[in-house]
């Protein structure tokens, strides 16, 4: 929207320039035009030819008449124009305030949380004597909260940088072959625990920030796993495109996603499934995240669902 809006007005400027300079051309040619007219009419009322001077009287009211509709046609195309990026701005603006009120919404109901959580934890401390044993697990439970606290707050500064264009990547050759590799033997004690084969092949290079890039596949490897059923696959393969990136796929087996949900997934606090939310499983901002360091590198991030028999989604990187 911001894109568009601007276009708009850069196309209202442009149109609105053109306009004054074939304004002031067509300005001089029908004041010369006039002035030939004036001339002749001067040397008809001289030699006293009436046909002479009616036939300039009226290519004169001619001459005005073509200028005043150009105005009248330029003016009319200027204020439409103008209107038209007045009302794409407008509708910037009231989507902006709309994302920006339901993020409010979206934060404090998450935030509501953890902090009912510490302000439970440390009233029921606190309301008797306990043993310094009790403290420490009260402590070391509220301190889980704080880091929850803190990754969150962490997570939401580093996409609202990205959204204003703050998030300058340090462009260095990635092996994305090798990142992949190394999150793979990351992951794989959780890939393990669930029963989830992990699988990679294929090889990109390209221009970016390693520890970014890193954090987005992770992301993205992250969720694939949590959402693949015991005894399912998850899939990256890595390929090169014309424009000399590369592309990189996540796919995961398992239920495919919901058609209405697609629109949404990258969304900052989104969850298909809210039912996870009491599992414990993030604050619903790895995928925003991961999306917005794919396009802060240039690239984009996209989702779709596999067919049956084997179903399941898959994440495309575009680097």
């Amino acid at each position: 929207m911001k894109k568009s809006g601007s276009f708009t007005l850069r196309l209202t400027l442009l149109f609105t320039t053109v306009s004054t300079g074939v304004l002031l051309a067509l300005g001089f040619y029908v004041g010369d035009a006039i002035e030939r007219h004036f001339m002749e009419m001067d040397r008809a009322l001289i030699s006293m030819d009436h046909h002479v001077l009616a036939s300039s009287h009226t290519e004169v009211q001619d001459a005005l008449n073509t200028l005043w509709y150009f105005v009248a046609f330029a003016a009319a195309m200027i204020g439409f124009l103008g209107w038209v990026a007045v009302r794409r701005e407008m509708a910037r603006m009231e989507e902006a305030f709309n994302r920006l009120s339901d993020f409010s919404v979206d934060l404090a109901h998450e935030l509501r949380t953890p902090v009912s959580n510490l302000m439970t934890q440390t009233q029921v401390a606190l309301s008797k004597s306990r043993t310094v044993a009790e403290y420490q697990e009260t402590l070391a439970s509220n301190a889980e909260e704080f880091e929850r606290l803190s990754s969150m707050i962490a997570d939401m500064l580093f996409i609202a940088r990205a959204e204003q264009g703050l998030i300058v990547p340090r462009r260095q050759p990635v092996n994305l072959a090798s990142e992949v590799h190394n999150l793979i033997d990351f992951f794989d004690a959780l890939a393990e625990e669930k029963k989830v084969s992990l699988s990679s092949k294929g090889e990109g290079i390209v221009s970016g920030d390693a520890l970014m890039l890193r954090r987005a596949i992770g992301n993205l490897l992250s969720n694939a796993i949590r959402h693949t059923p015991v005894g399912g696959e998850v899939r990256i393969t890595l390929t090169p495109d014309e424009r000399g990136g590369a592309i990189l796929t996540v796919e995961n087996t398992g239920q495919p996603i919901p058609s209405e949900h697609l629109p949404k997934l990258f969304d900052r606090f989104y969850r298909a499934d809210p039912s996870r939310h009491q599992e414990g499983e993030g604050a619903g901002l790895g995928l925003s995240i991961a999306r917005s360091i794919v396009r802060a590198h240039g690239g984009d991030l996209t989702a779709r669902s596999l067919p049956p028999p084997v179903g399941g989604a898959c994440f495309r990187m575009a680097l």
